[in-house]
């Protein structure tokens, strides 16, 4: 009998010291975010970085034969075409006379793009590369046994007039200059050819994936705001054919064409649209990302 009983204790004990494990995995592992908020964040987050970037670079801090040198402040230019897995290829260019970037690389770190490369013949690696409220922004240090220097890089979106205080920044004359030429003409006025940097990434268009336009998806029926349903992100289109979407604290101006079961949107700063499929449902849009995945948004 205590033979049975102590076999007995061992099964009961077993039994509840593997639902304390399950019990422990399950408050152990951290709630994570569903695949729909997951593709919103990347959506956006890639839409604040991707595309064409006009700007300028002054040169600080310089040192040895720099200090004379390299002074001043010049024209600059950014690319960076973004697929919708996030990689990047980057591309910078600076009015200095035969000394272009190198070897450009980039990489997404949380909300933060690190770049590596070389200028004058020194490495720089994970050289942090930011975007807040529409201006991108980074700084390049380099040193070596000649002296050294730091490139500081502001550059906000082509045709952009929302420069105001940014150091280095383009005055009122500069934007004037800049307004209404494409990123090759600017390139071509600091020196570069269209052999020196990738060309404009298409987004290929998603419309063959659609499964239609829902019961209630005609032209005209996306006219209006939809909030992400976890919140945070809100797409606004209007009835003559501009927009935004908003991501926290950034938003994003653009323009569509709407046919009922896909929206066209080119972002402002931006060279190429890119097609979504769509369907309506009552209040609820569902929208594909730039992953191909539906998200919803409800209608405010």
């Amino acid at each position: 009998m205590k033979r049975y009983l102590s076999v007995f204790s061992i099964l009961v004990c077993l039994l509840f010291v593997m639902a304390l494990f399950a019990s422990c995995d399950k408050q152990d592992t951290p709630a994570e975010s569903t695949a729909q908020e997951k593709s919103a964040i990347d959506s956006a987050l890639l839409n604040r970085y991707k595309g064409d970037w006009n700007g300028c670079v002054e040169f600080v801090d310089a040192t040895g034969k720099y200090a004379d040198t390299l002074t001043g402040t010049v024209a600059a230019i950014a690319r960076l075409n973004i697929d919708d897995k996030g990689t990047i290829t980057p591309f910078i260019g600076l009015n200095v006379e035969d000394t272009p970037i190198e070897n450009l690389s980039a990489k997404f770190v949380g909300e933060v793009i690190l770049l590596s490369g070389k200028w004058i013949s020194v490495d720089f690696k994970d050289v942090r590369m930011t975007e807040s409220n529409g201006t991108l922004s980074t700084r390049i240090d380099v040193s070596k046994e000649a002296g050294s220097v730091s490139l500081v890089f502001n550059f906000r979106r082509l045709d952009d007039t929302g420069w105001t205080d940014e150091q280095p920044g383009f005055s009122q004359n500069q934007i004037d200059y800049c307004m209404g030429k494409s990123f090759d003409e600017l390139a071509e006025i600091i020196g570069y050819s269209k052999s020196d940097y990738p060309e404009a990434l298409e987004t290929e268009s998603k419309a063959e994936e659609s499964q239609g336009g829902g019961s209630d998806a005609k032209p005209g029926a996306i006219i209006g705001s939809w909030e992400y349903t976890s919140g945070g992100y809100t797409y606004t289109f209007n009835d003559n054919g501009t927009g935004s979407y908003s991501a926290g604290g950034t938003v994003m101006e653009f323009t569509y064409e709407d046919t009922g079961s896909t929206v066209s949107i080119l972002y402002t700063g931006n060279t190429m649209a890119s097609e979504y499929g769509y369907t309506i449902s009552g209040n609820t849009l569902i929208i594909e990302d730039s992953f191909g995945d539906k998200v919803e948004y409800t209608k405010k």
